[in-house]
């Protein structure tokens, strides 16, 4: 995964893409998991994690990551993160 991140004002925006890019059933695999829940775990080499929601661009090219945050109206539980 190629991972670009800039600064916008006060804010910041991090795009990814997939290298090289997903076919076939890998592409099915990593759809399938976008639909159950598109929150992800990155890990760096320095063994810090960021957790991120991720959303497909709209050209379908890259992904939009964005930094995760709990949402008040979650139910307990639904959404786990590893400890």
């Amino acid at each position: 995964m190629r991972v670009e991140v800039g600064v916008t004002g006060s804010g910041w925006t991090c795009g990814a893409a997939l290298e090289p890019s997903l076919t076939g059933e890998d592409r099915e695999s990593f759809d399938f998991l976008m639909a159950l829940d598109p929150l992800f775990t990155l890990r760096f080499d320095e063994e810090t994690v960021l957790h991120v929601n991720v959303a497909v661009t709209d050209d379908g090219g890259g992904l939009t990551l964005a930094a995760y945050e709990a949402e008040a109206a979650e139910a307990a539980g639904s959404r786990r993160l590893p400890d």
